[in-house]
């Protein structure tokens, strides 16, 4: 009898890391843009710099698919997940430190490279760990990652920099990723990927019939 753990299926857990995986890297820019006037204020900064500041991100990012958008060819899905959620923490955490304007400028460079990779590693978890039908509702679902950043940080950071500032609220920020970090590592353990025969099977493929033929005689004549 076989005694193996049986496989769970691809349920809301795996569905909200990658949701989490594409809406982690923006986090940054969209909770400074929410937080502009604060942000301008405390670093004494016009506002030509603070545009520069999501300029430096979108630029690492346009960089980054350049030049990384084949990491989802070579390494595991652990270790490229575990590389957006770690680079877009360490972006959030470095906002946090009161290092002036320079270093919020490498911070939404940095949270620009997380940005680079999401969308191969978590297609590819999408195809290989996901049932054919749930598929492209998954990846709507999935894409729509960067609008619920945008929303959450639209409504957190201003609330939170109320409370403990703009840094505070970054830093926060950078906990939600190691959060979705751990839960994200426990998703991909529990759902492996498919059966090759289940999640990736191929047409079938009729043998075509064989070009050398016996012929036949013709109804009433000799055999040819």
């Amino acid at each position: 009898m076989d005694r193996r753990p049986a496989r769970r299926t691809a349920g809301p857990g795996l569905l909200a890391v990658l949701l989490g995986a594409v809406g982690i890297g923006p986090l940054l820019t969209y909770g400074l843009s929410a937080t502009s006037d604060l942000v301008i204020a405390d670093l004494g900064i016009s506002a030509a710099q603070f545009g520069l500041l999501a300029t430096a991100c979108f630029a690492c990012a346009a960089v980054g698919n350049a030049a990384l958008g084949r990491l989802a060819d070579r390494h595991s899905d652990r270790v490229l997940m575990t590389a957006v959620f770690v680079l877009a923490g360490l972006a959030l955490a470095l906002a946090a430190v009161p290092g002036g304007y320079w270093l919020l400028l490498a911070a939404t460079g940095l949270s620009g490279v997380a940005q680079s990779f999401p969308n191969g590693v978590t297609n590819r978890i999408l195809l290989q760990r996901v049932p054919a039908g749930q598929r492209i509702g998954w990846t709507g679902i999935k894409q729509s990652g960067v609008q619920a950043s945008q929303l959450v940080a639209s409504l957190a950071f201003p609330a939170l920099a109320v409370w403990i500032g703009w840094r505070g609220a970054s830093l926060l920020g950078a906990v939600l990723a190691g959060v979705l970090l751990l839960l994200t590592l426990r998703a991909l353990a529990a759902v492996p990927p498919l059966a090759l025969d289940a999640g990736r099977a191929g047409p079938s493929v009729t043998p075509a019939p064989a070009t050398g033929t016996t012929p036949t005689r013709p109804p009433g004549g000799p055999v040819p």
